[in-house]
């Protein structure tokens, strides 16, 4: 079997005299190929020898088209034609396109072409990207008296815009219907699924994956991850099945790497702006708080021997690795009661829960009520702002939300949802609760996405402190029926049985935008899933960035010259903060010489600079190799070690002469 670098064969038994004639095509690259032999004789131990093949023609190819183009592109390779021997030859190269390229203006016959005595020349065929997939190119070099030469090339199409996956999720308990309508800015890919789903331990298990540890851009994110492994190893050995068990190993895992990532990115915090701020002090404080749920950090520390900053120093501190707001406080880190604690924490949760009862952010009381539920000593301080969260909140039996919004974050936003939400499951055991937890629980599943995160990190690991204290799981198996109207293949009649904790997934026909579902027994979790692909005529869709991203190439490119790349980057905070800048570079563009905190990497350009608040211009030289029309993909910025949101260069068209 050839897989064009490697080719290897089943055994072959040798004849009377011990000989075997193995054929083995090299492929397409002239280089030095290496062939290893294993003889097994009968009755005996193996052996084995290699053996170093040169392999070169009298007539070659070698192209240079670059590895990865977006759709709609335009490229000129070069193809160069190389010949070893004495004479001169007149060569004829033929070119045929496959798969997803396509010639441009394909010739009307093979391209004449005369190669000097050991020497070479150069041809260039236009290439088009038809659509995403995989470009093939077959080329052929033919001349009297040389054996033919033919070259296999291939590289990747990628499409001209982002791959997201469109979701609709609701609770449903009867009939529902889901469905998701699709502008000019959209394009189906993929096929569309719908996810039937009991119980919690799926939607546990996704926030774990959510918040891997290499995910996380800030130290407050990795302490959440690190949180919701430990919660989620304790809870999955309470249950003695091989999927809990293997969630444990998966937990295990990802708390380890998040400690050793939190340790790393508090050296360099603290080497770059001391380790004396309040929110290092929360942050360290929180991550020695969670040695009642697993193994403490080596410079964790307890919140017992100190006093937290008051409420007026935490509101006014911003620690630059995390961005921290002022909806953060010590309340999540208060020790459990004991001679050990200091009396600063009863004044401290005194200031804050008075501070608490006259605030109308839903967001900010359901943040301190995360913390509160989880501290049975405040059980009497929990009620009274649980009630007045569900006042503010307008809650129903129904569990829709129809409060107050708070500055620039609207209530719709999903992570401040989900936070209110998460904060009504974990103390809806507290007085008198409108809605059910079933209905609380329908109401989060709605804003989960499909990486199995809730819009951020804090509000994922509050979503999993809820699930984990609520305890949700019905009895008995659901019955579900699913439709798609339509004709043919692009209609769907089938039932399901969905396990009471679990998840039955029914791929829909390519083409859906519509389904329903009626369930028989407990209600569960339907979730329509949409690939579709993210045009980049459209903009991303809006989102808060303390980062400004411009970018700029330069407009008299030609092939095999060199120009300059100029990224305008600015921030609105205050001081000066590192930014790393990420721009993919089209076919054929490399960086043109060292520059510092510059790197290529696989045809990306990563930056990384100290940025003023008034901005900063970055030149960079980039070497231009092959002429075209291409695209230039978006490229992003964000503040470096940051959760904040990334600023976004739309993508633009680029003409190298």
């Amino acid at each position: 079997m050839s897989s064009g670098d490697a080719y290897w064969t089943a055994p072959v038994r040798t004849d009377a005299e011990g000989r075997v004639r193995i054929s083995v095509p090299l492929g397409s690259v002239e280089t030095t190929w290496r062939v290893a032999f294993v003889g097994v004789p009968d009755g005996l131990g193996p052996a084995s020898a290699t053996t170093d093949i040169a392999s070169v023609l009298p007539l070659s190819l070698r192209i240079d088209g670059g590895a990865r183009w977006v759709e709609g592109d335009v490229v000129e390779t070069t193809v160069l034609v190389r010949n070893r021997t004495d004479a001169a030859i007149h060569a004829t190269i033929e070119a045929t396109a496959e798969g997803a390229a396509a010639l441009e203006s394909p010739p009307s016959a093979p391209r004449k072409v005369d190669v000097p005595a050991r020497g070479a020349r150069t041809v260039r065929v236009k290439l088009r990207g038809a659509s995403a997939g995989e470009g093939r190119v077959v080329l052929v070099a033919r001349a009297p008296g040389v054996p033919d030469d033919v070259l296999r090339h291939s590289w990747e199409l990628a499409p001209a815009g982002e791959s997201r996956v469109l979701t609709q999720t609701a609770w449903t308990s009867g009939a529902r219907a889901l469905g998701i309508a699709l502008d000019h800015g959209y394009r189906i890919a993929g096929g569309p699924r719908l996810v039937l789903e009991r119980g919690y331990d799926d939607a546990v298990a996704g926030a774990l994956e959510s918040l891997e540890p290499e995910r996380q851009k800030s130290a407050d994110a990795l302490v959440d991850s690190l949180e919701t492994s430990l919660r989620v190893q304790r809870w999955a050995h309470t249950r003695d099945t091989p999927r809990h068990r293997a969630l444990a190993g998966i937990a295990a895992d990802s708390a380890a790497r998040a400690q050793g990532r939190f340790n790393a990115l508090m050296k360099l915090d603290a080497a770059s702006h001391g380790a004396g701020n309040a929110g290092t002090w929360a942050l360290r404080a929180r991550v020695g708080l969670l040695t009642t749920i697993g193994p403490v950090l080596a410079d964790a520390k307890s919140p017992e021997a100190t006093c937290p900053p008051s409420l007026a120093e935490q509101r006014s501190s911003h620690a630059p690795s995390s961005l921290r707001s002022d909806d953060d406080d010590a309340l999540d880190v208060e020790p459990a009661p004991g001679a050990a604690v200091l009396p600063c924490w009863g004044a401290y949760v005194a200031d804050a829960t008075r501070s608490l009862s006259e605030d109308t952010d839903p967001e900010r009381i359901a943040r301190a009520l995360m913390a509160l539920a989880e501290r049975p000593h405040r059980a009497a301080i929990a009620t009274n702002l649980t009630e007045r969260l569900r006042r503010l909140v307008k809650l129903g039996a129904s569990g829709d939300l129809d409060g107050p919004g708070h500055g620039a974050q609207p209530l719709a936003e999903r992570a401040r949802r989900a936070m209110i939400y998460a904060a009504l499951l974990r103390t809806q055991p507290l007085g008198t609760s409108p809605a059910s937890a079933d209905v609380l629980f329908g109401k989060l599943a709605t804003l989960r996405d499909v990486t199995g995160g809730y819009g951020s990190s804090a509000a994922t690991v509050a979503v999993v402190r809820a699930l984990l204290a609520s305890q949700l799981g019905g009895h008995g198996t659901t019955r579900a029926h699913v439709q798609v109207a339509g004709k043919g293949n692009a209609a769907l009649d089938r039932d399901v049985n969905v396990p009471e904790s679990g998840f039955t997934v029914v791929d829909l026909p390519p083409g859906t935008l519509d389904v329903s579902v009626t369930t028989t027994g407990p209600g569960l979790v339907a979730r329509f899933e949409r690939p579709v692909l993210r045009l980049w005529t459209r903009p991303p869709p809006p989102h808060e960035s303390p980062v400004g991203l411009e970018v700029v190439w330069p407009a008299d490119a030609a092939s095999g010259s060199t120009g300059t790349l100029r990224l305008m980057v600015r921030h609105v905070l205050d001081g000066s903060f590192e930014i790393d800048t990420k721009v993919p570079l089209p076919p054929g563009v490399t960086l043109g010489a060292p520059e510092a905190g510059v790197a290529q990497v696989q045809g990306v350009l990563t930056v990384r600079r100290s940025v003023q608040r008034t901005g900063t211009v970055i030149e960079i030289p980039v070497r231009f190799g092959l002429a075209g029309k291409v695209t230039v993909p978006e490229a992003t910025a964000r503040i470096t070690r940051s959760s904040s949101g990334a600023a976004t260069a739309p993508a633009r068209h680029l003409t190298i002469r």
